[in-house]
């Protein structure tokens, strides 16, 4: 395909003048030929390996299903539908996210019961997995598809292309997705379907009962095959037969146990009310304790009046040499005005004009200190003292002075 496209991208360079001849016009037809003809997409098979490509954008989400033939991966199915209005302002983040939830939805019925994975250029959506913490939107998405058998993998953008073209041309109309309801329609599996079901995606089980079904075995072999479900034997009995087995997380597990436990119970309006109450109720003493905590490390910002001496923070021009020894603080100004928000109006003291231009900015209380602040003058008892001994020394030299005869 790109080197057939060759004439037509030629004439999107730059400086190229535009000219349709007869190159341009058999890539033009090639290339149509070729995405009318067969195979465009291949047939559905429950024993291959799928992918599920998802991608998003403000215009559109968009998912591809493809499955492996002959080592390629082929497409089996697509899905693009337009964002409604209030998505157009998710984030990019929460759009990709949307992307697999409704590609999972769509393509359900080809992958429900495998394991899969889900190719995004998106790598956040890997990673929030994991995470304890989520938007309540996007918890609300994960819910919805804890019944699928995910890989999440990320693949990077340039490598998408297929899926961002649907993603920016969507096919389907917007349409508000439903939200995940807290009722849980509850499913009856039994051990013996989990059992077999995992027996299914085990490699190695299936190559035995593909030798145990072309073969001829005796009552005394090792394994025995029931339905399609291998055994073994061990004391007279019948054990399942699992190897490459591997658990699910913790959510995954509570949330099959809250589906199939024969003791749960759904929630009524009265307890769930109880709950979002008591939530409520916690975050505010959360938000009442971190508040105290900031206003303790947090000192109340110093109150400046009109006409007070005050220095500023330098901010020195680049001149390519080193600032270290510039001096922090400049000035002294004047406070000509006091702003709402502890802003502060400085400009040059009158007749001290420090440059040709007279200086006026607007300051903020923590860029600002005081400038030669002196404490108020009060006497004390040694001043007296010296006061008195001064008069004392005045009386005395206006004394007239006494000659002797």
């Amino acid at each position: 395909m790109p080197f057939i496209s060759d004439p037509l991208r030629a004439l999107l360079r730059k400086d190229q003048t535009f000219k349709w001849e007869q190159p341009q016009q058999d890539a033009f037809e090639e290339l149509k030929r070729r995405l009318i003809s067969k195979p465009v997409v291949t047939s559905y098979r429950i024993d291959a390996e799928h992918e599920l490509h998802t991608d998003a954008s403000a215009v559109g989400l968009a998912g591809v299903l493809l499955q492996k033939d002959e080592d390629q991966m082929k497409p089996i199915a697509y899905y693009s539908r337009a964002t409604s209005k209030p998505e157009k302002n998710y984030h990019s983040y929460e759009l990709e996210a949307l992307a697999v939830v409704e590609s999972l939805e769509r393509f359900k019925y080809y992958i429900y019961g495998k394991r899969i994975k889900v190719i995004t250029d998106c790598n956040a959506l890997k990673t929030s997995m994991e995470k304890r913490e989520l938007i309540p939107r996007i918890a609300r998405w994960w819910l919805r598809i804890q019944e699928f058998d995910i890989d999440i993998v990320h693949r990077a953008g340039t490598q998408m292309n297929h899926v961002d073209a649907l993603s920016r041309a969507p096919f389907e109309d917007a349409h508000e997705m439903d939200t995940a309801s807290l009722k849980i329609s509850k499913t009856i599996i039994d051990e013996a379907d989990w059992l077999f079901a995992i027996q299914l995606q085990d490699e190695k089980i299936q190559k035995i009962v593909a030798e145990m079904t072309l073969d001829t075995k005796s009552e005394n072999d090792e394994y025995v095959l029931e339905q399609d479900r291998l055994f073994r034997k061990y004391d007279n009995k019948l054990l399942w037969l699992l190897y490459g087995y591997e658990p699910r997380d913790i959510l995954k597990n509570t949330l099959t146990s809250a589906i199939q436990g024969p003791d749960q119970k759904m929630m009524t309006e009265d307890e769930l009310e109880k709950l979002r109450a008591d939530a409520a109720t916690t975050v505010n003493d959360h938000r009442a304790a971190a508040k105290k905590r900031y206003d303790a490390r947090h000192s109340k910002p110093t109150v400046y009046t009109l006409g007070d001496l005050v220095l500023v923070e330098n901010e020195p021009f680049s001149t390519g040499t080193s600032r270290k020894l510039e001096p922090r603080y400049k000035g002294p100004f004047i406070v000509n005005k006091v702003l709402p928000n502890d802003r502060y109006l400085v400009e040059d003291i009158p007749y001290a004009q420090r440059k040709q231009r007279h200086y006026k900015s607007v300051y903020s209380s923590d860029r600002m200190k005081r400038w030669c602040e002196l404490p108020p003058d009060e006497p004390d008892e040694d001043d007296d003292k010296e006061g008195e001994s001064r008069e004392d020394a005045v009386i005395f030299q206006e004394r007239p002075t006494v000659k002797s005869c």
